[in-house]
């Protein structure tokens, strides 16, 4: 998806990200539940579809260390003054997401590192399906 249009320009580009948001506990009751691992995305174009930002926040568990964490993380975008609206809006939740992805795969790693040798890593994911999942259940609505 990130192939360059006619005149030989990427027509996505990512420009940096920040962490909004980051929780890590270790629980001290047997209350960790593996069902509350979870990934939400969350993006937005300017008025003039020549910039955008992916907001990913996941939560994730190891049930053997009894943790659990949050983290949130937003990446900026610039896109080619080229697409249209929708265009623009596909290249952000495809390939903003898949992205910015390996940093919160990074992020959750390191900080889960910092307690003990078992790290917590999550795994790759397609956004292209996701996002096809996603029109499908919104066009379902």
């Amino acid at each position: 998806m990130t192939d360059k249009n006619s005149k030989g320009i990427v027509p996505i580009n990512f420009e940096g990200y920040r962490v909004v948001k980051l929780n890590y506990e270790v629980l001290d009751s047997e209350d960790v539940d593996d069902s509350k691992s979870e990934l939400s995305a969350r993006f937005g174009l300017a008025d003039d579809n020549l910039s955008g930002m992916v907001e990913l926040t996941t939560t994730f568990v190891n049930l053997p260390k009894k943790a659990e964490g949050l983290l949130t993380i937003q990446g900026k975008y610039t896109l080619d003054k080229m697409l249209g609206k929708e265009k623009a809006t596909q290249f952000l939740a495809q390939n903003g997401a898949a992205m910015l992805y390996p940093y919160v795969r990074t992020i959750i790693s390191v900080i889960t590192s910092f307690d003990d040798q078992d790290v917590t890593v999550l795994p790759s994911l397609n956004f292209i399906d996701a996002f096809e999942k996603s029109i499908k259940k919104n066009n379902e609505k």
